[in-house]
Formats: C-alpha cells, sequence, structure tokens
C-alpha cells in the first residue's frame, strides 16, 4: 500500500471532483463532507510519503509501469 500512496495523492482529488460536482445538484450537504475526506487522505498519504522519505531516502513511482524516459516518473 505505500507504494501507492504517490498515485493516491493525484487520485483521490481527481476523482472526488467528479463526486462534489454532482453532489451539489443533487445534495448540497454532501459536497462539504466529501471535499474534507478527500482531503483528509491526501493529508494522510502525504505524512506516509514524508514518513518514507525520513526512513529510506528518495523515493520514485513510475506512472503506468513504463521506466523512463518513454514513462512517467513522479520523485
Amino acid at each position: 500500500m505505500i507504494q501507492q500512496l504517490p498515485a493516491i495523492i493525484i487520485i483521490v482529488p481527481l476523482v472526488t471532483s467528479f463526486f462534489i460536482f454532482f453532489a451539489g445538484w443533487w445534495y448540497k450537504r454532501l459536497a462539504y463532507p466529501l471535499a474534507v475526506t478527500a482531503m483528509a487522505i491526501c493529508t494522510l498519504s502525504a505524512a506516509g510519503i514524508l514518513k518514507s522519505v525520513i526512513l529510506n531516502g528518495t523515493i520514485s513511482y513510475w506512472l503506468g509501469g513504463w521506466r523512463p524516459p518513454w514513462g512517467i516518473e513522479y520523485r
């Protein structure tokens, strides 16, 4: 799970933004808790990455499974 934390920081706000958009149409009171939950998940993921970097040094995450320079490296 800790290897996927860099991707979670990108994916969670992206996916949640669509849910917040539609929640604003149907049930506006749900939009705020969704936003707070997404921010909490991203904050916890960032804290996990910080702990990993402090203990192990720089991390590299390859998006799509391709090695650089063909793939995207998130560092």
